[in-house]
């Protein structure tokens, strides 16, 4: 039997559409913690840095690229003006249905629709 392989997530896989030009985007700085960052994954913003939120945090955005572990890097940012699939965004650990819903309307007030 052949092996069955599991295909990481790639860069912007959640991304519906978004507005012309690169004006759904921003750069920002973000550390890669223990585990990395995969993309689709919301996060906050605090001192200008990026992290994956909280359950009970804000949302500012979504990760549009990956970030290694134990890194410190410049990355870029979903902010505004897209439409994204929920289904492909990464919540935080232990999110319940009810926190993941209140992370989807903070996105929806940036301009981020998620289906």
């Amino acid at each position: 039997m052949a092996e069955i392989l599991k295909e990481a997530k790639h860069n912007a896989d959640f991304i519906v559409s978004e507005a012309n030009g690169y004006r759904s985007r921003e750069t920002g700085s973000i550390a890669g913690g223990d585990d990395g960052v995969r993309p689709g994954t919301i996060v906050s913003v605090s001192s200008g840095t990026y992290s994956p939120v909280a359950v009970d945090g804000t949302a500012a955005g979504i990760l549009y690229e990956g970030v290694p572990a134990g890194e410190t890097v410049d990355r870029t940012f979903v902010v505004r003006d897209a439409e994204v699939s929920g289904a492909d965004l990464v919540y935080p650990d232990g999110a319940t249905d009810t926190q993941k819903a209140t992370l989807k309307a903070g996105l929806n007030s940036l301009g981020i629709a998620v289906r």
